[in-house]
């Protein structure tokens, strides 16, 4: 069987990627499950590699891996600089707070004068660092290098607020930090999420066919409910956000084997 190498991010704890420290449990969640049903229908075998989150980009950038899977934005700039997105859902981002803060801090033009924690990398960190505040009142960018490092430095007290992914906010909201954090003000920047593949490959478009198989044939539906994942209504999986695939849809694709 071929194989399909697919790096997601090393250290997680969302409905999305699921990463245990139990070395010999293997990755769970949302995504991994809805990409091994891919595998199966491509007749594909999935090799997963943990990677950091800016690995991500540079691995199948530089054709090291032929996806990259994790709550990955799609925007213009990502397109132009790393490959395509195969998008398959779409969420926003959110502000957090230890559950005691009392000030009222509901939007990013509310950040001057704290501390904000963000994944490297991210969106979100683009968004902390270029909130237009007065010279006296700047905003701290507190960037980390995992998704659980930033509920933990809100947590900790390293940061006064933090920025992630929905999805992330209300998982760990309900699990490890329940009592301990919550969340702040509306979603906002709502995008969609996609899988990063190589640019121009012609598996980009085979990946597509295969979620909307799944859309459309209740499994998506069935693995949201299953991770309680909660999102706005994706349709259709896309490329780059586009109706038709740049590539044409193979009959086969030539992996490595």
């Amino acid at each position: 069987m071929a194989k399909l190498y697919v790096s997601t991010i090393k250290f997680d704890d969302s409905p999305l990627v699921v990463i245990t420290n139990n070395k010999s449990a293997p990755i769970t969640g949302f995504s991994i499950d809805m990409m091994n049903k891919i595998g199966s229908i491509l007749s594909l075998k999935i090799v997963y590699s943990l990677k950091s989150f800016e690995q991500l980009f540079s691995f199948v950038k530089k054709n090291k891996f032929h996806l990259s899977l994790s709550s990955i934005t799609d925007t213009k700039q990502r397109q132009q600089q790393n490959g395509s997105f195969i998008d398959y859902f779409k969420f926003g981002s959110q502000l957090f707070a230890r559950r005691n803060d009392t000030t009222n801090v509901k939007r990013l033009a509310d950040l001057c004068g704290y501390s904000v924690t963000s994944l490297r990398g991210s969106t979100q960190q683009t968004d902390v660092e270029t909130v237009s505040c007065p010279s006296n009142k700047k905003v701290k960018s507190v960037p980390v290098e995992t998704n659980h490092e930033t509920f933990e430095a809100v947590k900790s007290g390293q940061a006064q607020f933090g920025i992630q992914d929905e999805p992330l906010i209300t998982y760990n909201l309900k699990h490890q930090y329940k009592g301990y954090l919550k969340e702040t003000g509306l979603p906002y920047n709502i995008l969609p999420y996609g899988i990063l593949c190589q640019k121009n490959s012609p598996l980009c478009c085979t990946i597509v066919q295969a979620v909307n198989y799944l859309i459309y044939d209740g499994t998506y539906s069935y693995l949201l409910n299953k991770w309680k994942v909660r999102r706005n209504n994706i349709g259709i999986s896309l490329l780059n956000r586009q109706y038709s695939c740049a590539c044409t849809y193979p009959s086969a694709y030539n992996l490595r084997t």
